[in-house]
């Protein structure tokens, strides 16, 4: 059987037991699920697949009419505009007043790119974008599907795909046509390929993981920590390979990653007065993040403009410029408030993960298009599949079935909320690994079910 094929019997969980000539992992036993043929398993799949379409319809069919834009998507819906005029990633906030068309690296350039190529169909209005992004979604749902069956077989793929479908604080990212719907579809190639690796490690495959990670890292800027906690372990841990195959298999993935990351970084680092990388917005970050209001006050742990009003820039300023001055201004608010610093994180990981006034949360993240009804109904969802979440580590580890790179997202996104402050959707890619182990807990379940069943 190749890499690629799935046949008619169930796709083999990803452990550590013995493995075939063609050097897949064995078969479960049949008793722990019933088979299911290839073509049965995407006849199936039409159910989270159509469950995630009908939330999308009707959740843009109320969103739509929100006036409200968040600030960031404004950028990428007006720089993806102007990138179809032939003005490649300027500051859209200046040229849309016609004030002027000087370059901008405050978010990296994935999502800019996927609504360009969206204008260049023809999709070009806000709702077109949002319907753009849940197409996004619906992908990953079903990339979802194809991620579970490959760990635990083709019913854990569907369950898989059904909690994912269901997750409020997933579906809820197409509205507001922000980086996290790219990122969520990145992040599942990602796992596949991860997973199709850990089974049968190929050069092809860790050329294929390097250009997730740098894609990732083009998303959001944070997801470079994936390179840390899930690529490079990817290659050292994986069985049966040599020291020196270790080393090739590390090589091409990074050199892919450059590859992807590499023209980016070497503009930022060659366009602005002083060199930027993925992103320019650090300094906008840790200011707003680290001021009185967001460590003393009703705030703590979010953020607030008013920490950088009434800021001198230097004369003929950038964008790295104002990074550099919001930078020292945020990094000396913290050196001169150390204790409180630390305080301040524990209370951001709290919020973050609806662990400290998450009504109160609910209400900051309509900043970013989501309604305070979606966020609590996702708090519940989540507070509901934690104890899940939790046997699926359990499930996953007794079988040696690969877990680290889902802990290596809610480990990314917490360290995103630490560092920066709580934000709903700067723990997306946690969401994603949460729901996965959830479905892992599920499955677990009813395998436990299934057997007490046939006995």
């Amino acid at each position: 059987m190749s890499e690629a094929s799935t046949g008619d019997t169930p796709v083999a969980p990803l452990t550590a037991a013995p493995v075939g000539t063609d050097g897949e992992p064995s078969v479960a036993p049949k008793s722990e699920h019933p088979r299911m043929s290839s073509k049965r398993f995407a006849i199936w799949m039409a159910l989270p697949i159509g469950i995630a379409s009908l939330i999308q319809v009707f959740y843009l069919w109320d969103i739509h009419r929100w006036t409200y834009h968040n600030g960031d998507a404004t950028y990428y819906d007006l720089q993806a505009n102007l990138m179809t005029q032939g003005h490649l990633f300027v500051n859209p906030y200046l040229a849309a007043y016609g004030l002027a068309l000087v370059p901008s690296a405050s978010h990296p350039p994935l999502t800019t790119l996927v609504l360009t190529a969206a204008d260049e169909l023809g999709a070009t209005s806000w709702l077109w974008h949002q319907v753009v992004m849940a197409l996004c979604f619906v992908i990953t749902v079903g990339l979802c599907g194809v991620i579970g069956r490959r760990m635990a077989g083709p019913r854990a793929g569907i369950v898989t795909a059904l909690v994912v479908a269901a997750d409020p604080y997933l579906w809820v990212n197409p509205g507001a046509v922000l980086a996290e719907t790219v990122e969520l579809l990145v992040v599942a190639l990602l796992l596949w390929a991860v997973l199709r690796f850990w089974a049968r490690p190929r050069l092809v495959t860790a050329g294929e993981i390097g250009v997730y990670l740098g894609l990732a890292a083009l998303t959001r800027s944070e997801l470079i920590l994936l390179v840390i906690l899930i690529g490079i372990p990817l290659a050292l841990l994986c069985r049966g390979l040599s020291r020196m195959d270790r080393v090739k298999q590390l090589a091409i993935m990074g050199l892919l990653f450059v590859v992807v990351v590499g023209p980016w970084v070497g503009r930022n680092a060659t366009t602005f007065h002083r060199r930027e990388y993925l992103s320019s917005q650090g300094g906008v970050t840790l200011a707003t993040a680290n001021c009185g209001p967001t460590y003393y006050g009703n705030e703590v742990g979010w953020w607030d403009d008013k920490c950088y009003s009434n800021i001198k820039y230097p004369k003929s300023y950038d964008e790295s410029d104002i990074d550099h001055v919001l930078r020292q201004k945020g990094e000396h608010y913290i050196e001169t408030h150390e204790t409180r610093a630390v305080e301040v994180m524990g209370i951001r990981v709290a919020r973050i993960w609806d662990l400290y006034r998450p009504f109160q949360q609910a209400q900051f993240d309509q900043l970013d298009a989501r309604p305070a009804w979606v966020t609590n109904l996702g708090m519940w969802y989540f507070y509901a599949l934690v104890p899940f979440a939790v046997a699926g580590v359990v499930f996953l580890r007794r079988r040696k079935i690969l877990l680290f790179p889902l802990i290596g997202l809610i480990i990314t996104a917490t360290i995103a909320g630490a560092v920066f402050y709580s934000n709903g959707r700067y723990r997306t890619e946690g969401d994603l690994g949460v729901a996965i182990l959830g479905a892992m807990g599920i499955e677990a379940l009813i395998r436990a079910r299934w057997r007490s069943s046939v006995k």
